[in-house]
C-alpha cells in the first residue's frame, strides 16, 4: 500500500513540475507584439521562494506578483486554503491538460492585468486584502 502511496506522490511530482516548464517556457517566449509594457518579466522562483509557496513571480511596472502553478483546477484549491494567509495577492495559474501555449499565455495575461486594476485601484498604500485570482487554461 505504501508503494502505491509513494509511486503516486512521484507521478504528481513529476506532473508538477512537467507543468511548471511548460508554464515558464509559454511565458518567457511570449513575442513582443503580445507582451503588455507592464509586465517586465516573469521568473522562476529560487529553492527558499518555492518553499514558502511560490513557483516564480511577474515583475509589474507598479510591483510584483507571486505565482503558482497548479495542472488542474483541482489542484488549485487546497494551495489557496492552504495559503491563504501568506500572500495577500496571488496569481494561480491552474494549466489543464491539453493546453497550448497561447492558452497559457492568454490566462496568464489576463490574470495579471485583473491583479494589476486591482492594485492600481487600492493604491496609494498598498493596503490590498486576500485577492487570488484563479486562471486556467483548457
Amino acid at each position: 500500500m505504501w508503494q502505491e502511496e509513494v509511486a503516486m506522490s512521484d507521478m504528481n511530482r513529476h506532473l508538477g513540475l512537467e507543468t511548471e516548464s511548460r508554464f515558464f517556457y509559454a511565458m518567457q517566449s511570449v513575442p513582443l507584439e503580445m507582451r503588455p509594457r507592464w509586465l517586465r518579466e516573469i521568473r522562476e522562483a529560487t529553492k527558499q521562494e518555492d518553499a514558502i509557496g511560490c513557483d516564480g513571480f511577474a515583475q509589474l511596472d507598479i510591483g510584483v506578483v507571486p505565482l503558482q502553478i497548479k495542472s488542474s483546477i483541482n489542484k488549485a484549491w487546497p494551495y489557496l486554503s492552504k495559503y491563504r494567509d501568506k500572500h495577500k495577492v496571488v496569481l494561480v495559474v491552474a494549466i489543464e491538460p491539453g493546453s497550448n501555449e497561447m492558452d497559457i499565455r492568454k490566462g496568464t495575461l489576463e490574470g495579471l492585468a485583473e491583479i494589476r486594476e486591482h492594485l492600481l485601484s487600492n493604491m496609494p498604500g498598498w493596503k490590498v486584502q486576500w485577492n487570488p485570482i484563479l486562471t486556467y487554461s483548457y
